[in-house]
């Protein structure tokens, strides 16, 4: 919101012209980095409530 506002103080009509649907991907792929929840971080750790068959 603070980069909508920084960019397009007047407001805007289309979000895609204040902010590029790959800029916002980005921010998403940073929080979710941050927070431990990208697909790939995910992926990596051992999971906390499926057991793996040793078989």
């Amino acid at each position: 919101m603070k980069l909508a506002h920084e960019r397009a103080p007047g407001g805007f009509d289309d979000v895609e012209q204040v902010i590029p649907l790959a800029e916002r991907a980005e921010i998403a792929a940073s929080y979710k980095r941050t927070a431990g929840f990208d697909p790939a971080s995910l992926s990596e750790r051992p999971s906390w409530s499926v057991t793996r068959s040793t078989a």
